[in-house]
C-alpha cells in the first residue's frame, strides 16, 4: 500500500493507544493508508496481567472456543515456535489472539512445539505450560530446540502441525501455518481468504516459486536437497511468469517446480492440505526417509563436521512445501497476497519489502525483539505493539489478491513411474514432462496492481534501492515522508 511514516501526532488522526495513531483515507480504490508514529518516553504497561497469571481461567476460555468451534472452525492455525520464547508466546496471547475471530470459535490456534532433543528441564516447562494453557501443541516425534538445525526443526513441526489439524478439526475450511516472529491481523485474513471460498484448490501467501530435487536425486548429490529459487511472483510480470520452469529440471537436479507460500504465512484450502498431507504417498516417504536421515546424523545438530547433505538441514522449510505440491501433481489457485499485505518488520521508512506496518498489513514479519527494548520508541515489545496498534485497525483488506491458475500437465501411462517423480531425464530425452502452467486469473487486476503498486522504471527500482540502505544510518527516527507502492518506496 502506500505508506508515510511521519514524527509527531496529526489532528484528525484516531488514537489507538498510548504510544502509536493510525489515520486511515478511504480506499482509492485500494492500497492507500497512512501511518504516523512519533516518540515518547513512555514505557508500555505489561503485559503480563491477571488473565495470564489466572491460568484456570484461561484454559477455560480455550475450552468453550474450541467447543464453539466443534462443528469446524474456519480456519485452523499453528505458530511454529521456538520453545524457550515464553515472552512471545504470552504477548501473542494478550494481542493477536484476543480479538473477536478467536474469541468467536471462527479461528483455533495453537503454538507448536518440537519435544524430541530438548533438553529435560526445558521440555518439563514446556509440558507444565501445555497443561496450564490449552494452545499449547507438544509434538513428542519432532526435533526442537537450538542445538538442532533450524529447517529440520521447521519441516518435521509443520509436517506434525498440519497432519495433526487436519485429524482435529477435519471440518475446517482453511488450514494454515505461521512462526512466533510474524503479527498476523487474523480478521483480514478471514475476510481476505472469505473471497476465495468458490475457488477450487486454493493456496495462499506472499508466493514464490522453487524447486527441489526429489528423494532419488536428493541422496545421491553433494548439495542434498538444496532447492532452487525461482523469483518471487510480484516482481514479475504475467507474461513472464508464465516461463519461468523452463531449463530448471537440470538445474536443480530433477526438482518439479511449483509455487510456495514464504514462510511467515502459508494457507491452504483444505482439500489442498488433506491431498499433500493425508493422501500423497511422496510426502509420506519423503517424511519417512529425511526424518531417518535427520536422527542418522546426530538429530540435524549444528555442531561443525556433521555430514547433513541427505537430512533436511540442506534445504530450506518453506521451499519444502511447494517440493511436496509439485511432487503430488497438485492443480491450484494461487493466491498470492503481495508485499502491500505482507511484509518485514521496519519502524520507519525503508523499502524492498521492509516498511513500516499500517491497516493494509495482513502478515508482519521479522518481529524479532521479543522481549528487548524495539520500535519507534526502543520500548519493551514496541515493535510487536506498534505493529498490533496498526494492523488491527481494520477489518477488510484493501483489495483481493492475485490469483494464479498453475496446472500440472498429465503424465502418460508409461511415464507416470510411482511417486518420486524425477524430471532430471526429460531434458535426457528418457521422460518427457511438460513444464507446470502458470497462467495469471483476473489479468484486468493483475494490471491494476502493477499500475497502482508496481514499480515501473529503472529509475524507481535505483531508488528504491537507494531508501532500502537508509535505515541502517540511524537506529531510530522518520527521514520524512515517504510513499510504498507493493512495499516499495518510489
Amino acid at each position: 500500500g502506500v505508506l508515510e511514516v511521519l514524527p509527531g501526532p496529526r489532528e484528525g488522526a484516531a488514537q489507538l493507544n498510548s504510544y502509536y495513531w493510525v489515520q486511515s483515507q478511504s480506499y482509492p480504490p485500494a492500497c492507500v493508508w497512512i501511518a504516523r508514529t512519533w516518540r515518547t518516553s513512555r514505557t508500555p504497561r505489561r503485559l503480563h496481567n491477571d488473565v495470564h497469571n489466572d491460568r484456570s481461567m484461561h484454559t477455560k476460555l480455550h475450552d468453550a472456543r474450541d467447543a464453539r468451534a466443534s462443528d469446524g472452525p474456519q480456519l485452523a492455525m499453528g505458530m511454529m515456535v521456538a520453545p524457550f520464547n515464553l515472552a512471545k508466546r504470552w504477548l501473542v496471547r494478550s494481542t493477536m489472539l484476543s480479538g473477536g475471530p478467536v474469541q468467536r470459535g471462527e479461528v483455533v490456534f495453537r503454538f507448536v512445539v518440537g519435544l524430541e532433543a530438548l533438553p529435560h528441564g526445558e521440555s518439563d516447562l514446556l509440558r507444565g505450560e501445555a497443561a496450564n494453557y490449552s494452545d499449547v501443541l507438544l509434538l513428542e516425534q519432532a526435533l526442537d530446540g537450538k542445538s538442532v538445525a533450524m529447517p529440520c526443526s521447521c519441516i518435521e513441526k509443520v509436517h506434525g502441525w498440519y497432519t495433526y489439524a487436519l485429524r482435529r478439526w477435519p471440518a475446517a475450511r482453511w488450514y494454515a501455518k505461521t512462526e512466533d516472529d510474524t503479527y498476523v491481523n487474523l480478521r483480514q485474513l478471514l475476510a481476505d481468504l472469505h473471497s476465495l471460498r468458490r475457488l477450487p484448490a486454493v493456496y495462499y501467501g506472499l508466493m514464490n516459486a522453487c524447486a527441489m530435487p526429489p528423494l532419488a536425486a536428493a541422496r545421491h548429490t553433494p548439495s542434498g536437497y538444496d532447492g532452487c529459487w525461482m523469483g518471487e511472483f510480484e516482481s514479475a510480470a504475467p507474461e513472464s511468469l508464465r516461463h519461468w520452469p523452463r531449463g530448471q529440471p537440470r538445474k536443480c537436479h530433477g526438482g518439479a517446480p511449483a509455487p510456495f507460500a514464504t514462510g511467515p504465512l502459508d494457507v491452504q484450502a483444505a482439500e489442498v492440505a488433506r491431498a499433500v498431507f493425508e493422501t500423497c504417498s511422496y510426502t509420506r516417504r519423503f517424511m519417512e526417509v529425511g526424518r531417518a536421515e535427520n536422527r542418522r546424523a546426530g538429530n540435524c545438530a549444528k555442531r561443525r563436521g556433521t555430514s547433513r547433505a541427505t537430512t533436511f538441514a540442506s534445504t530450506s522449510c518453506d521451499c519444502t512445501v511447494g517440493h511436496w505440491i509439485g511432487q503430488c501433481r497438485l492443480n491450484l489457485t494461487v493466491a498470492d497476497m503481495t508485499w502491500t499485505k505482507g511484509h518485514h518488520y521496519l519502524h520507519r521508512a525503508g523499502g524492498l519489502g521492509w516498511v513500516a506496518p499500517s491497516a493494509a498489513s495482513i502478515a508482519v514479519h521479522y518481529l524479532k525483539q521479543h522481549d528487548g527494548p524495539s520500535g519507534p520508541n526502543g520500548s519493551r515489545y514496541g515493535e510487536w505493539l506498534h505493529t498490533h496498534a496498526a494492523s488491527s485497525a481494520s477489518a477488510r483488506p484493501a483489495f483481493p489478491p492475485l490469483l494464479w491458475r498453475f496446472e500440472q500437465p498429465p503424465l502418460a501411462a508409461q511415464q507416470d513411474r510411482g511417486d518420486d517423480l524425477d524430471l532430471s531425464a526429460a531434458d535426457a530425452g528418457e521422460l518427457r514432462v511438460p513444464p507446470p502452467r502458470l497462467t495469471a486469473m483476473q489479468p484486468e487486476v493483475h494490471a491494476w496492481y502493477r499500475r497502482t503498486c508496481g514499480e515501473r522504471s529503472s529509475v524507481a527500482l535505483m531508488r528504491a534501492a537507494d531508501r532500502a540502505l537508509q535505515p541502517s544510518a540511524g537506529p531510530r527516527g522518520s527521514r520524512g515522508a515517504v510513499d510504498y507502492y507493493g512495499g516499495k518506496p518510489v
